[in-house]
């Protein structure tokens, strides 16, 4: 059965290797300042939001901004982690556990501590700053809201976010459509004694997200803004060791950024080191920029949600060809 490419873009450009970078550097070392942009960001009229490393001089975090930069041996041990997570995702060795009303589905999401950068979003009327962790291999975005209690919620950078402080907020019931487009049993992920939608997520680390389902206004800049964005407002957050306030998922289903956004593309620098800052597009880059991005069809199958795969012909080191089957790559690739 031929799977049909879906009309989504994902570009990842490594800033530096554009040519139109203001800053060099002869390492790949950290310095001990924040030295912003990598590259000159072509104008346009999408939303464009800074992306920075969770640690190091441009990190949102305090105390990550000071804080030394993970060692070559715990970089490695991160990224076996998300793939260690990533692969059974794939294979499906999911079950299900139950906590108190909802589903927790076991590989929903994948490790939140291999997630690396940040973006700064509004939440809310008025807008109250959040700080999210950004998974392109998640659909649910959440955040913390109050009630939180110490026990069962992680210390964050930002204010809670009130759901009852904000005029446009709305908790979704649990008949309803959005409800029920999250899975796991009939109504959601489970049912309130108030009638108001549940959600779970359990992560490959173990770390986890319970709470209610609802809607409100998702202030990306001054200039762009999703009304009525879809996301859980987290009650208890187990095993979560980071400052980040929630998760902003980018994944290609329903519940994601991307497909309740009206520009069903985005695209996003990742700085060389942490001393610079990247940036989240949201929307195709611009016709005068399109010499400078090299792009590839994306398309996503059933049984590899919510990630997005690619057609590998080869993999190359150095300039040599990696010898590596065309067999290889038939089932696609994972961008993540």
């Amino acid at each position: 059965m031929k799977i049909p490419v879906l009309p989504l873009l994902v570009l990842v450009i490594l800033c530096v290797s554009s040519p139109n970078a203001h800053a060099t550097t002869s390492s790949p070392k950290s310095k001990a300042v924040c030295s912003g942009h990598r590259v000159s960001i072509p104008l346009s009229s999408d939303a464009l939001l800074p992306l920075n490393h969770r640690r190091g001089p441009c990190s949102p975090f305090p105390s990550s901004a000071t804080a030394s930069m993970p060692s070559t041996a715990d970089v490695l041990r991160r990224n076996r982690l998300r793939a260690d997570s990533i692969r059974q995702r794939l294979n499906g060795t999911a079950g299900a556990n139950k906590r108190g009303d909802a589903t927790v589905p076991t590989t929903l999401g994948s490790s939140l501590d291999t997630l690396e950068y940040v973006v700064t979003v509004g939440l809310g009327t008025p807008a109250v700053t959040q700080t999210l962790l950004m998974d392109t291999g998640s659909d649910l975005s959440w955040v913390q809201c109050r009630p939180c209690p110490a026990a069962t919620c992680h210390p964050q950078q930002d204010k809670l976010f009130d759901p009852a402080r904000s005029a446009t907020y709305s908790a979704f019931r649990c008949g309803s459509a959005a409800c029920r487009g999250l899975g796991g049993d009939l109504d959601g992920n489970g049912c309130s004694r108030r009638g108001r939608c549940l959600y779970a997520v359990r992560y490959g680390d173990g770390s986890n997200s319970t709470g209610t389902y609802g809607a409100d206004k998702l202030t990306l800049t001054p200039a762009h803004a999703v009304d009525g964005f879809r996301f859980g407002c987290s009650h208890a957050a187990s095993l979560f060791s980071d400052r980040a306030d929630g998760l902003l998922g980018l994944g290609g289903g329903p519940p994601s950024l991307v497909s309740q956004a009206a520009a069903r593309a985005f695209s996003y620098c990742l700085p060389p080191t942490a001393s610079y800052y990247g940036f989240l597009r949201l929307g195709a880059p611009p016709r005068a920029a399109s010499s400078r991005f090299a792009v590839t069809p994306m398309y996503r199958s059933g049984s590899a949600d919510p990630f997005y795969l690619v057609r590998l012909r080869g993999i190359a080191v150095g300039g040599r060809r990696v010898r590596v089957p065309p067999s290889a790559f038939r089932a696609g690739a994972v961008m993540d």
